[in-house]
């Protein structure tokens, strides 16, 4: 009987697993303000994500910042944040698994019908984000899993089209770009001309010491 249950429960897990394929590629995603009267004061960003399927790199590019760059390690759950202040370039360790979770896990209301997009399976979902009073649709592929994107824990798939809360409000996020192919391995190092470093001694190298003696 213990046997039984045993092949029954790897079947689920297997089937599970089958259910989801591996992402090689690229996605690029529209950032808007989700208020439109804020859009003047927030401009329209961008998103790209790159995958190995073990690692992703995160380029968000703003008008304001420029180019932010994020490299994670999806199976360690660490990434490095590469960063330039005062000519100096810096790749800060952050460790996930030591800091408290900051991904939203969402109330799904309801699925709500299918579409394809860049020729894959989507699934459109009703989706309540903490203090937004009404629903919102997510659309998420069916064949990927969502870990590529790391602060949307319990939608389940790779979200297409989708909401994220911020200080500055409410953000649309939309894919306008999906590529499948393996990248270039250099995307996912840490160039030798930044200093890795973790996020204290990075606030140390631009607060020194002897500047915070002189200060007091």
């Amino acid at each position: 009987m213990k046997f039984i249950l045993l092949a029954f429960s790897l079947f689920i897990v297997t089937e599970l697993s089958a259910q989801f394929k591996p992402f090689y590629g690229q996605l690029t995603y529209k950032v808007e303000h989700a208020d439109t009267q804020y859009r003047k004061l927030y401009p329209t960003s961008y998103m790209s994500i790159f995958s190995n399927d073990t690692i992703v790199r995160v380029e968000n590019e703003t008008q304001q910042l420029g180019k932010q760059i994020t490299i994670r390690h999806m199976a360690l759950n660490k990434s490095y944040q590469l960063v330039e202040v005062n000519g100096k370039k810096f790749a800060i360790l952050f460790d996930h698994a030591k800091e408290k979770a900051d991904s939203t896990v969402f109330d799904i209301k309801k699925k709500i019908g299918r579409r394809k997009l860049f020729g894959h399976s989507c699934k459109r979902i009703r989706v309540k984000i903490p203090e937004i009073d009404q629903p919102l649709q997510f659309i998420y592929f069916t064949s990927f899993q969502n870990k590529y994107i790391n602060n949307l824990k319990n939608i389940p798939g790779l979200p297409v089209d989708f909401y994220l809360n911020s200080k500055d409000g409410l953000y649309h996020y939309q894919l306008i770009k999906f590529e499948e192919y393996m990248p270039n391995r250099d995307l996912f190092g840490i160039p030798t001309t930044y200093k890795r470093v973790s996020f204290d001694q990075f606030m140390e190298e631009l607060f020194p010491a002897q500047e915070i003696e002189q200060e007091k």
